[in-house]
């Protein structure tokens, strides 16, 4: 199996569900979600990272 099908396999995701792909700065997360809907996710990317979201003082929960 591809290496990167399987950590993605890994992260046990429901295809019926959307996720969002997350970085500092909106780069590394644009070929993750092209990745995940290459394997039939529905993927989106948090336009901006992480940086755009703090700037617009939106919530942040820390945790596991």
């Amino acid at each position: 199996m591809n290496p990167r099908k399987k950590a993605i396999s890994e992260l046990s995701l429901d295809q019926s569900i959307p996720v969002v792909t997350i970085c500092l700065s909106a780069h590394r997360s644009i070929p993750a979600t092209r990745r995940l809907k290459q394997l039939g996710y529905d993927a989106k990317q948090l336009q901006g990272g992480m940086k755009a979201w703090w700037n617009r003082r939106f919530p942040v929960v820390s945790g596991k």
